[in-house]
C-alpha cells in the first residue's frame, strides 16, 4: 500500500501544481478523499483519513532518516541494526531508495 501511496500523492501533487483558479483551491481534505477512492480501485482499503496519517507517518520517517544521516558523526541510517534505530527513535524499516 505505501509505494501505491506515494505514487498516487506524487501524482496528486503533480496535477495540483499544474492547475490554477478554483482546481488550485481544493481542500486537501478532497485531495486526500481523491486518493483514498484511487486506492481502493487498487485494492487499497483506507480512508481519507488514514492515507493522510500514513502520509504523515513517512514524511516524519523521512526527516528523521535524514537529519540522522546529515548529522556528521553519525553513522549512516542503513549500516544500523534494528536495535540502534530503535534506541536512535528511528524508524525501523525505511527503504533506502526513499532517501
Amino acid at each position: 500500500m505505501v509505494e501505491i501511496l506515494l505514487d498516487l500523492k506524487k501524482l496528486e501533487w503533480e496535477e495540483y501544481e499544474s492547475q490554477s483558479g478554483r482546481e488550485h483551491m481544493i481542500s486537501a481534505n478532497v485531495r486526500w478523499q481523491r486518493i483514498s477512492k484511487k486506492l481502493t480501485e487498487k485494492g487499497c482499503n483506507a480512508d481519507a483519513s488514514q492515507c493522510r496519517g500514513k502520509w504523515e507517518t513517512i514524511v516524519g520517517g523521512y526527516k528523521k532518516v535524514k537529519d540522522h544521516n546529515n548529522r556528521s558523526g553519525n553513522a549512516p541510517f542503513g549500516s544500523l541494526s534494528k536495535t540502534e534505530r530503535k534506541d536512535l527513535k528511528l524508524p525501523l524499516d525505511f527503504p533506502e531508495k526513499w532517501l
